[in-house]
């Protein structure tokens, strides 16, 4: 019975039941798109094609729905857990995704970071700069930053944090 009554005043508080939310929606969204990378890898090996298989078909459109229907709408809670309220294991788990992902045509990811960086420059820069193996992080950041410029921002404000982005691209070229 205690124990039932602290898991309820453990959920019951606001951003310890959000980031609760946010690291259990990651965790299966990892999970669902290493299952479809599973299967992309034993057919691709074998056909070095994947179109029209049902198992992939199947497993694919679990890991975009998911991503649709649950990953993005948390969206807004990743960002405040990250921007007002420095949670960097939230950050962490998002980074994990774009990792796993890069290469996605969802853009939403890219204007999670660019919202991120909008709130928290310094942090996603010295992100960036230590991570160098990952060279879409800096067009990620860069892209979904242009899709928000107008968020709280005045035109100085974006002016100054765009041109830091652009330093970091023409200092270390990343791979492509």
């Amino acid at each position: 019975m205690i124990l039932s009554i602290l898991l309820f005043v453990f959920l019951s508080c606001g951003s310890i039941n959000e980031e609760a939310k946010i690291k259990a929606t990651f965790a299966e969204f990892l999970e669902i798109h290493l299952e479809m990378q599973e299967v992309f890898k034993k057919y691709y090996k074998e056909r070095e094609t994947i179109t029209g298989i049902p198992e992939y078909e199947k497993v694919s459109k679990k890991d975009s729905d998911f991503m649709e229907n649950q990953l993005i709408p948390i969206f807004p809670l990743v960002q405040e857990q990250i921007c007002d309220h420095k949670n960097d294991e939230i950050f962490d788990g998002l980074m994990e995704i774009m990792i796993r992902t890069s290469g996605s045509a969802e853009e939403e990811l890219s204007n999670i970071l660019g919202k991120i960086y909008a709130c928290r420059p310094d942090f996603m820069l010295a992100y960036i700069t230590k991570h160098t193996e990952y060279s879409f992080l800096i067009r990620s950041v860069d892209f979904g930053f242009s899709n928000v410029k107008h968020q709280n921002l005045d035109s100085s404000d974006f002016s100054t944090l765009k041109a830091k982005l652009d330093s970091l691209n023409t200092v270390r070229p990343f791979r492509n």
